[in-house]
């Protein structure tokens, strides 16, 4: 039985509606299906905008109690940046949300997610370090449940030069100590990197820590939801993982895998 738990409708940056996301995860046999549009403290074109927000809990309050055959969960992506903390708590208590995907996109004002020609005389060892020393300080704050596609930096094409495998470490025995989880981001699989968020050495790292691990495709499309599961599912089977997680409510609950 498979989650999905990360995606976008144009509530966000989205190019299908909630009912036809739904549509397609049920289609698609996704046993429980989360929407979780972005919420972004930059001013950019794909966060959901503050007016949208209670027409976001009424659309999805209708979803959750008009669809049977799938559990529907209402999220939200959240991007951390330094100072964030009490802004993500108030809205963490307004919105009722079931969990809560914590992503870095910024660096300082750089969004290092959408924009490859940015990448150009960057340097990528010392963005690598400052990316995942963010993404340390987000799970530190306690506010999230799930770490949004970890190794994201290596979107365009990539690597660091320096072996971080200490700072993965770290980060991984944070994620299992704050009973939070992380995805495996299958949206990476449509990116010059080809590869999912993150890469199997890591997904190795944390099953050996028992950091438990949950699925998002990230789709931004209904034809995405669920993207390359059967594969993501195959490998977390190989590395030994034997069940998968989701939050309701902010309560963890696992499904076998």
């Amino acid at each position: 039985m498979l989650v999905d738990l990360h995606s976008h409708t144009t509530f966000s940056d989205g190019r299908s509606s909630h009912s036809e996301m739904v549509e397609a995860a049920i289609q698609r046999g996704i046993a429980v299906y989360g929407i979780s549009d972005h919420l972004c403290f930059h001013d950019n074109p794909w966060t959901t905008k503050p007016h949208l927000f209670e027409d976001m809990r009424s659309t999805m309050a209708a979803l959750k109690t008009g669809t049977s055959s799938a559990k529907i969960l209402f999220g939200m992506e959240v991007d951390y940046v330094p100072g964030c903390e009490s802004r993500v708590a108030l809205l963490k208590a307004d919105n009722g949300w079931d969990y809560i995907i914590g992503s870095v996109h910024y660096l300082g004002d750089w969004n290092i997610d959408s924009n490859a020609p940015d990448w150009e005389g960057k340097d990528v060892d010392a963005t690598y370090s400052r990316y995942l020393d963010l993404l340390e300080e987000m799970v530190d704050t306690g506010l999230y449940n799930i770490v949004g596609h970890l190794d994201l930096p290596k979107k365009y094409g990539h690597y660091s030069s320096i072996d971080l495998t200490e700072k993965y470490l770290s980060i991984g025995q944070k994620i299992k100590a704050k009973n939070m989880a992380y995805e495996i981001n299958t949206n990476g699989r449509i990116k010059p990197c080809n590869d999912f968020y993150p890469h199997r050495t890591i997904v190795e790292l944390y099953h050996q820590l028992g950091v438990d691990v949950t699925l998002g495709s990230d789709a931004h499309h209904r034809d995405n939801v669920g993207q390359f599961f059967d594969e993501a599912a195959a490998m977390l089977r190989a590395v030994g993982y034997t069940r998968i997680c989701y939050f309701e409510k902010g309560e963890k609950r696992y499904l076998p895998l």
